[in-house]
């Protein structure tokens, strides 16, 4: 009875589903597929219409919702602001270790060819902004607009001013997709900013996200938002360190902090002092006040709108500067950590060390969460004690609940310690065997490989491919180099899952009885463990020829063998192999990193262009392939 039940769920769906895609056309429109299977696996974000708000244990009439969220929005006089004068932030804290403090960002005049790429890089499903011009309209007729424009920034450059009427935003309440719909903190204030703002803002945006990059200013510890630092190396970059430590007998602790909200509290003032630090010249800093200063925000639901708030702190969330202008906060927080190691990502920091026994492991942790709640203090911003989480990573298989306890505190508050902890869509565990991550990301691949199947008929074949690649195979390739490499049962799953999606969605009848490298060959696709090597050497490229900023966060592990010293190595382009005291911890990223490393053929390891080492690498995969299959 319950499988009829599933089965009449599932084609009554597939009707209604094929109704709205209306199967009758050959083409349905792509966008509006991708809001139906984003809708199904719950990934969609919409605007969320507010019925009711709760403040201060008071319900707030319906009509006043608007104007309520933009004084809460607004309104942060009840946070903290910085308790110690801004004059006491060291430069030497802020500015990176690299600078060269004589080199000055000035502010230039904008030129049209600036303009136009800005132009370009606009989004056309993006809104236009409070009473703006849409960006259709402005990469239309856009030729005849540059010259406008550009008098109009440069104009602005020339007063180190930003235009009033370019400062105001129109904010989009967005459900965070937890918490009380009634309460205005499960919401996040999205703003839509001006369209010339946009154009603007990516320009000025462009010339100092160049300048840092290029006198390496960000700290060695930011990811996220800082050039080829994503979610992959942030996540790299721990796990080693923990693996190490683990592999030298020590016990690792960590904690993953998060700020309450980080974007709206940020000081103005200690902003501007640390722009200055990073040596930004006197008419820049004047430009960037005039940014910061006197910001209007109006909250608009459906047709309603509130009035104007002006913003005394915090830099927007929907401004393409604001992550960047945020990075340049937070960049001192290493500086004041004494006794812990920690990775910054957005607003996210994870603090960790090592130590034995493990009272010393607390001890170290404690004093650094001290010394993080007082560059809180300074700096006006605060940490979430309800999201803080506190994890003991051992490679001991039995150890007492006592033996494994932090017992870490904020303000007399227990911090909770938790086994497994979602890091960036990652989920660790105090073993570091990703089981449980491994199991999610798997049901996860069936659930959308099903999803697909029920509805393929709505699609053509061009489409369904596409949403094999970007919604199916998206799931298990997420840091696939990190939670397979503990277990190669779990690669084995998703090859197995991806045989069925090709043959159940992708093949024709009388192709379904192909061997699985046939499909491959047919599609284009690489096997899970291909893949994975594919991600790693990638990785290693980008670290030891590109010369990208992952260069200074692993050059400790990722070294060039000397062969002056070490005449056993006939590979010039070699990289020197970790030594491992465990074999358990040879599982590493690291130690799997070289060895691939080591293994690629010389012409390879020495290609200067990446497209080539793309192209050649997948050409190697493919020989390697065949070998394996035996034809």
């Amino acid at each position: 009875m319950r499988n009829q039940l599933t089965s009449l769920k599932t084609k009554l769906k597939g009707n209604s589903i094929a109704r709205n895609l209306r199967i009758g056309q050959q083409n349905p429109d792509i966008r509006t597929c991708w809001n139906l299977l984003n809708d199904e696996i719950m990934r969609a974000k919409h605007t969320t219409h507010i019925q009711k708000l709760t403040i201060n244990n008071t319900d707030v009439r319906e009509i006043d919702i608007c104007e309520s969220l933009a004084q809460e929005f607004s309104n942060m006089t009840c946070f903290p602001k910085a308790a110690i004068p801004i004059d006491q932030i060291d430069e030497t804290d802020t500015m990176g270790s690299n600078m060269d403090r004589s080199t000055l960002l000035n502010i230039t005049p904008i030129e049209p060819h600036e303009v136009s790429l800005a132009i370009t890089k606009l989004s056309d499903k993006k809104s236009s902004g409070f009473k703006e011009i849409p960006p259709v309209f402005l990469k239309k007729y856009q030729a005849s607009l540059i010259k406008s424009l550009t008098s109009l920034f440069n104009f602005c450059i020339e007063k180190c001013e930003f235009s009033p009427g370019m400062k105001k935003a129109m904010i989009v309440p967005l459900y965070k997709g937890k918490g009380p719909k009634t309460n205005p903190s499960s919401y996040r204030p999205i703003s839509l900013l001006p369209t010339t703002s946009k154009v603007f803002e990516n320009i000025v945006h462009s010339r100092l996200n160049s300048f840092l990059n290029t006198h390496i200013i960000f700290c060695e510890n930011q990811h996220g938002f800082p050039q080829d630092r994503s979610t992959e190396s942030t996540i790299t970059k721990f796990l080693n360190d923990v693996k190490l430590a683990r592999d030298n007998k020590k016990r690792v602790g960590a904690g993953f902090v998060d700020f309450k909200k980080a974007f709206d509290l940020v000081d103005h003032e200690a902003l501007l002092k640390k722009l200055k630090s990073f040596n930004l010249s006197d008419n820049l800093l004047k430009f960037f006040k005039s940014y910061l200063e006197n910001r209007q925000i109006a909250v608009k639901l459906g047709d309603n709108i509130s009035g104007f708030h002006t913003l005394d702190r915090g830099v927007l969330q929907g401004s393409i500067l604001s992550p960047l202008l945020f990075c340049i906060y937070v960049n001192d927080i290493p500086s004041a950590l004494k006794n812990c190691s920690c990775i910054l990502y957005a607003d996210y920091l994870i603090l960790y060390t090592s130590a034995d026994p493990i009272g010393d492991l607390r001890l170290k942790i404690q004093k650094d969460i001290i010394n993080l709640k007082g560059w809180c203090k300074v700096n006006g911003m605060l940490i979430s004690q309800e999201k803080t989480k506190c994890m003991y990573f051992t490679h001991e298989r039995n150890h007492s609940n006592n033996d494994n306890r932090l017992d870490l505190k904020i303000d007399c508050a227990a911090i909770q310690q938790v086994d497994k902890f979602k890091y960036l869509s990652v989920w660790l565990d105090e073993n570091l065997t990703y089981k449980y991550h491994s199991d999610v990301t798997i049901s996860k691949f069936v659930q959308r490989v099903r999803l697909l199947k029920q509805h393929k008929n709505g699609f053509n074949f061009t489409q369904l491919k596409t949403f094999c690649d970007a919604l199916c195979l998206s799931v298990p390739y997420y840091c696939l180099h990190i939670w397979t490499l503990a277990s190669e049962t779990y690669m084995h799953k998703c090859d197995r899952i991806m045989h069925k999606m090709m043959k159940t969605i992708l093949c024709l009848k009388a192709e379904r009885r192909l061997a699985f490298h046939d499909l491959l060959e047919k599609f284009g696709w690489l096997t899970t463990g291909e893949k994975r090597t594919y991600q790693i050497l990638k990785f290693v490229y980008k670290h030891t020829k590109e010369k990208s900023s992952l260069y200074n966060v692993f050059s400790d592990v990722l070294v060039f063998v000397n062969h002056k010293n070490d005449r056993s190595q006939r590979k010039p382009h070699n990289l020197v192999t970790p030594r491992f005291n465990t074999t358990v911890d040879q599982q590493c990223f690291i130690f799997k990193a070289v060895r691939l490393w080591n293994d690629l053929p010389s012409d390879i390891q020495q290609t200067d262009i990446p497209s080539k080492f793309d192209s050649s690498g997948i050409d190697w995969f493919l020989t390697k392939r065949l070998s394996d299959f035996g034809i």
